[in-house]
């Protein structure tokens, strides 16, 4: 328990390091502002040794729309993290080793990164381009006679079924049901009842369904509407009518006729159609041919391929082999890795799938010469150069983020600590929190079934040693410890497992109790009463609670003064 509490006190240190983001001086404006007509070269804040354009305001705020309240405060923020990262600069912190890994590291990683985005972001241009080249140019245009066609061989599914424009009430009971019929009959206003009484999500609207044919009438829960419709009169109410959604009562408003829908209003449908069929065949039996052609040797099955094995196999495994390249399992578990794959094809094998497909459109654009086109490769240049503005971005806040906690460090962490006097008188106020609840220390043995329960147990009772047999018999890793589980307290253990404990007496053992581990025998060896934590037991959650409290507030006192001590203008009049 005190090991988790360390950690979680450490979990919580931690988050005062990004309190930078989040802490804004007192010259905070709650009013929301807007920035018009000014360049983006406007200064809008200054301080010792630089300055904040709105540029870099304008691209904080809308790089995290979420994150800031006001332009004001996502000034401060940028404010507050060149101040921090200046000091740490004067330190030289910039020089000290472990700051100088974690920035080479993290650069390392965000090169990776952007390396695979490159190549990513390529191979989908080329494939796109392919398609639009072998496919799209290639498409022959969907003729008139076929649109007519089509059309002349479907027409009923341009037939337009009887629309009706309907209002419903909807209750829990027939008494209900009946009580507003009756009112209605009385002559009670249809859309007043509904609104007043109505529980269906219509009830706002008066009831109104809007138009509905016989078809359509089932996403709203009127099932029959086919029986119902015929009995309906313009303006009249139907008999209440059960439904899973409650009972309920439909008020007919119009009644928009059947028809045939032209072919001239149809054709642009059909055509859309036409052509998505006709792009969709092409598209198939020119994959199925690259694919016949890329000689696709299916090595290991992946759907075979346990969690286990993806990270245990050699990866450089070969999974599929192509006439020309292969994919590895490497390759494969760094596409399996991201969630965005996961969630996208959910499963292993029609990840797989994709990368194979992938792979052949990629060598069939570089074998025509797609990479060379002129116009293909401003496509690509245009978007690599975007993906190494976003790497130097956030190179630039991945060195800043590696400054400003190792200056945190310093100035906060390594000075800031809790006084003997400060964590004494806290206890002393606070003896009350600082209960240990009554435990019990128990032993037991662990096995798949009844039978062997039972026999473990009159084995115990017949006066064989507890330890041994658990140590004998058991399939919980306890066993080592003759069934040993410590001290518990009350909520730990599953429902079944602690009203057997908790109700035996020192020494004594319990019947064969059942859970969804499997069947237990318990023992209890010694109570420990309800008692008071003594100080030093009580220090850790004591840290937890107020060292925290004692950094952050440090922290702010260290911002206030870097501002004073920079001489920090804010141009406030111009976020406005």
């Amino acid at each position: 328990m005190l090991d988790n509490k360390k950690n979680s006190l450490l979990i919580t240190f931690a988050i005062i390091i990004f309190l930078f983001f989040l802490i804004s001086p007192p010259i905070l404006s709650n009013s929301q502002s807007t920035i018009n007509n000014l360049p983006l070269m406007t200064i809008v804040a200054t301080f010792e040794g630089g300055e904040i354009s709105l540029g870099e305001l304008e691209r904080e705020w809308n790089k995290f729309p979420d994150k800031y309240k006001t332009k004001l405060e996502a000034l401060n923020h940028l404010i507050n993290v060149e101040l921090i990262v200046k000091k740490a600069q004067e330190w030289g912190l910039d020089e000290d080793e472990e700051v100088q890994n974690r920035i080479k590291t993290d650069t390392e990683q965000i090169q990776q990164e952007a390396d695979e985005k490159s190549r990513s972001s390529t191979e989908q241009i080329l494939i796109r381009s392919l398609i639009k080249q072998e496919i799209d140019d290639r498409l022959i245009k969907i003729t008139e006679e076929e649109i007519a066609q089509y059309y002349k061989e479907n027409k009923e599914e341009f037939y337009v079924l009887d629309m009706f424009s309907l209002q419903e009430i909807v209750v829990e009971t027939e008494e209900e049901a009946k009580a507003i019929l009756k009112e209605i009959k009385a002559g009670a206003d249809f859309d007043f009842l509904a609104q007043k009484k109505s529980m269906g999500l219509t009830a706002k609207k008066g009831g109104y369904l809007g138009y509905i044919s016989t078809d359509s009438a089932k996403l709203f829960g009127y099932d029959d509407f086919e029986e119902i419709a015929p009995a309906l009169k313009i303006g009249e109410v139907s008999k209440i009518i059960k439904t899973e959604k409650g009972y309920c009562l439909l008020k007919l408003l119009e009644i928009k006729p059947a028809y045939q829908e032209t072919l001239e209003k149809t054709k642009g449908f059909i055509e859309r159609k036409l052509n998505r069929e006709r792009r969709e065949n092409a598209y198939d039996e020119w994959l199925n041919n690259l694919k016949e052609q890329a000689q696709i040797k299916v090595v290991f099955n992946i759907a075979e391929i346990t969690e286990e094995s993806l990270s245990s196999k050699p990866q450089e495994t070969v999974l599929v082999s192509f006439r020309v390249g292969e994919i590895t399992l490497g390759e494969f578990n760094k596409a399996w890795g991201d969630p965005d794959n996961k969630n996208k094809y959910k499963t292993k094998e029609k990840l797989l799938e994709n990368m194979v497909k992938e792979r052949i459109l990629v060598q069939r654009a570089r074998q025509i010469g797609l990479e060379e086109d002129e116009n293909m490769s401003s496509q690509i240049k245009a978007a690599i150069e975007q993906i190494r503005k976003g790497r130097e971005e956030k190179i630039k806040i991945s060195t800043q983020q590696a400054l400003t906690d190792a200056a945190t460090k310093v100035e906060i962490y390594d000075k800031v600590k809790l006084s003997e006097e400060e964590i004494a008188e806290y206890y002393k106020e606070n003896k009350k929190d600082f209960i240990k609840n009554e435990e019990y220390r128990l032993r037991h043995i662990l096995v798949e079934s009844q039978e062997e329960a039972e026999a473990v147990l009159e084995k115990i009772r017949d006066g064989a040693d507890f330890a041994e047999l658990a140590k004998e018999k058991s399939l919980c890793p306890s066993k080592e410890q003759g069934g040993d589980l410590g001290f518990i307290a009350r909520g730990i253990m599953v429902k079944p497992f602690e009203d057997a404990a908790f109700v035996l007496k020192p020494g004594e053992i319990s019947e064969v109790v059942k859970t969804e581990f499997g069947y237990h025998i318990i023992k209890l060896e010694e109570i420990s009463p309800e008692r008071q934590k003594t100080l030093e037991e009580s220090r850790i959650e004591i840290e937890y609670i107020l060292l925290p409290e004692k950094q952050q507030d440090a922290f702010t006192n260290w911002l206030l003064s870097l501002k004073d001590e920079a001489n920090v203008q804010i141009k406030e009049d111009l976020l406005r």
